[in-house]
C-alpha cells in the first residue's frame, strides 16, 4: 500500500484514462449501465482493458471524439476493488469515523422519510430512460440531492480531500436553493395550470401572473431583509449591487425550460472586471460588473444545436446585453448598472413567462423574441457539450448537466452509481458498506475505550446531516462555468458559521 493519498481520480489518471462521459448508446441505459472511460491513445486504451479483464470494442465517444473504453457495472466494481487493494492508504481513525457517522446518517433518512426515499427508484427509471410518469421537478430534485448524498456516504473512501470538498460544497448549494426551484416552482405551475383552466380567470390571467414574476424577480435580484421571526426558512441573498455596489452572493438560479412541459435550470452570475474590462481577483474592488447566463438544459425548449443524434450543448453560456451598452458604460457605472438591472429582470421574467405555456403555444414565440434580445452569442469557452435526454427524462438530465459543470468525472461516476441503484439496492450497499466500514475499522484501529469516546463524539455530529463533519464548506465567489471538463473555478473564502 501507498503511504501517499492518492484519489480515484488520480488513480485513473495514472492508468492513461484522460476524461469520463455518459455512454450514448440507448440501449445501455434498458440493460446494465455503463460508463465510458476515456483515452489518448488506442495502446493506452488496450493496456487497461487488459488489466481489468475488460472485454469490449473500443469506440469514439460522441461527445469528446475521444477513443472510449466501455465500462459495465461488473468492471467498475473490478477497478474500484483493484484500487482499494492496490492503492489507497491506511485510513486516520477519524476519518473511518467520518464515513460510518455519514452512512449512519443516511440509513436513519431510509428509517425515518420512506416516502422521500422511495424517489430514487423514480430517479434511477428517468436515469436509465425506463419511465417517465415520476418525472415531476419536485421529485427529482430531492431525489437528486438524496442520490448524491448516499453515493458521497458509500464512496467516500475514493476521494481526497479537495474531491471532498467540491461534493459537499455542490450539494450545500443544491440543498441551500432547492425551494427556489422545485416545491415552489411546483406550486407555482399547478397554480397557473388551474388559471389557464378556469374561464372565470382567463381575463385576469395576464395580470396576475405579471405581478406575481415581478414580485419573484425583484426577490431574486435584491434579497430580502432577515426575518428574526423564520429562523427555518433560509433568507434570499443579494445578487444584483446595491448603489454602494455590494452584494451577497454572485450567482442566482431558477427553474426554466422553455416551455410548462419541459425542465431546464438557468444560473444568472456575475463576475467584477475593471475600467478595461479585464477579469479580476476576488480581493479587487470592480469597476463594473459582467452578467451571463447559463443554462443546464439536455433538451428542446431553449437555443441549442444538436451535433449528433445524441449530444448537444448541455451547458449554454451567453453573455447579458443591452441596446447601446457600451454608450452606457462610457457615461459612467451608474447608469450601466441601472440598464443592465432592468435588462436581467426583463430577461428573468422572459424565462418565467416561458414555463407558463405549452410547447405549442403562439405565445411562446413573443417571449422567446423577449428572451433572446438580452442575450449575446454563445462563448465556446463556457459551455460544454453533453448527452440529450431522452424522451420524459429531462429533469433528470438537466440536473446532470448542472452537476457535470462543478464535479466533472465525479459526475459521471455519480450518475453511474444513480443508474446501478434504486431505493431497495441502495439501502442494501449502506447495511453492507457499513459493516465493511465498521471491519476496517476494528481491524486498524482496536482499542475499545477510545473507540468508544470517537463514536460518541462522531454520532453526536451526525444526528443531523451525513456532512456534518465538513467544518467549513465552500462558498462561490464570482462564480465562472469551467471550459474543462472537471476544472472547478471556486474561491476559499468559507461561510460565516
Amino acid at each position: 500500500m501507498s503511504n501517499t493519498r492518492v484519489s480515484y481520480e488520480e488513480w485513473l489518471k495514472s492508468k492513461g484514462v484522460i476524461g469520463k462521459n455518459e455512454n450514448a448508446d440507448i440501449a445501455a441505459y434498458r440493460t446494465q449501465p455503463v460508463i465510458n472511460y476515456l483515452f489518448s491513445s488506442q495502446d493506452k486504451a488496450e493496456k487497461f482493458m487488459a488489466e481489468f479483464s475488460i472485454s469490449t470494442v473500443l469506440k469514439l465517444d460522441l461527445v469528446s471524439g475521444e477513443l472510449a473504453v466501455i465500462v459495465d457495472a461488473n468492471s467498475h466494481k473490478k477497478i474500484i476493488t483493484s484500487y482499494e487493494l492496490n492503492v489507497g492508504v491506511e485510513r486516520s481513525e477519524q476519518d473511518i469515523r467520518n464515513q460510518l457517522a455519514a452512512i449512519d446518517a443516511r440509513l436513519d433518512f431510509f428509517k425515518n422519510h420512506s416516502r422521500i426515499t422511495s424517489r430514487l427508484t423514480d430517479l434511477n427509471k428517468l436515469a436509465r430512460n425506463l419511465d417517465i410518469s415520476m418525472c415531476w421537478d419536485f421529485r427529482m430534485t430531492s431525489a437528486f440531492i438524496q442520490s448524491l448524498e448516499n453515493y458521497l456516504a458509500l464512496y467516500m473512501n475514493l476521494f481526497d480531500n479537495a474531491e471532498l470538498s467540491r461534493i459537499n460544497d455542490h450539494i450545500t448549494l443544491l440543498k441551500k436553493d432547492r425551494d427556489g426551484w422545485s416545491t415552489h416552482w411546483s406550486t407555482e405551475l399547478d397554480r397557473i395550470k388551474d388559471y389557464l383552466e378556469d374561464r372565470l380567470f382567463a381575463n385576469r390571467l395576464p395580470q396576475i401572473i405579471d405581478k406575481k414574476f415581478d414580485e419573484e424577480t425583484s426577490l431574486l435580484l435584491d434579497g430580502e431583509k432577515a426575518n428574526p421571526s423564520n429562523k427555518t426558512k433560509p433568507r434570499k441573498q443579494r445578487f444584483y449591487p446595491d448603489a454602494n455596489g455590494l452584494s451577497e452572493t454572485d450567482e442566482i438560479y431558477f427553474n426554466t425550460g422553455g416551455a410548462i412541459d419541459h425542465t431546464a435550470i438557468t444560473k444568472i452570475w456575475k463576475r467584477g472586471v475593471n475600467s478595461e474590462g479585464t477579469i479580476i481577483s476576488t480581493a479587487e474592488k470592480p469597476h463594473h460588473y459582467e452578467f451571463f447566463e447559463t443554462e443546464y438544459n439536455a433538451g428542446y425548449g431553449s437555443d441549442f444545436t444538436l451535433d449528433s443524434p445524441w449530444t448537444i450543448w448541455s451547458t449554454s453560456t451567453k453573455p447579458i446585453v443591452f441596446p447601446r451598452q457600451k454608450e452606457a458604460l462610457v457615461s459612467g457605472t451608474q447608469p450601466y448598472n441601472l440598464a443592465m438591472r432592468e435588462a436581467i429582470f426583463q430577461l428573468i421574467k422572459a424565462e418565467k413567462m416561458l414555463k407558463v405555456y405549452e410547447n405549442n403555444s403562439p405565445n411562446l414565440a413573443k417571449w422567446k423574441k423577449i428572451r433572446d434580445s438580452y442575450l449575446g452569442s454563445r462563448n465556446i469557452n463556457l459551455s460544454k457539450k453533453g448527452i440529450v435526454q431522452r424522451t420524459g427524462n429531462c429533469t433528470v438530465m438537466s440536473w446532470k448537466a448542472l452537476t457535470d459543470d462543478y464535479l466533472g468525472n465525479l459526475s459521471e461516476e455519480h450518475f453511474l452509481y444513480a443508474k446501478m441503484f434504486d431505493e431497495k439496492s441502495t439501502l442494501a450497499e449502506l447495511q453492507l458498506r457499513k459493516k465493511e466500514v465498521q471491519a476496517e475499522l476494528d481491524r486498524l484501529y482496536p482499542s475499545k475505550e477510545a473507540s468508544q469516546a470517537a463514536s460518541a463524539e462522531s454520532n453526536s455530529s451526525a444526528n443531523n446531516s451525513s456532512l456534518r463533519f465538513f467544518s467549513n464548506p465552500l462558498t462561490r465567489r464570482y462564480a465562472s462555468t469551467s471550459p474543462t471538463r472537471g476544472e472547478v473555478i471556486e474561491s476559499t473564502k468559507h461561510m460565516s458559521r
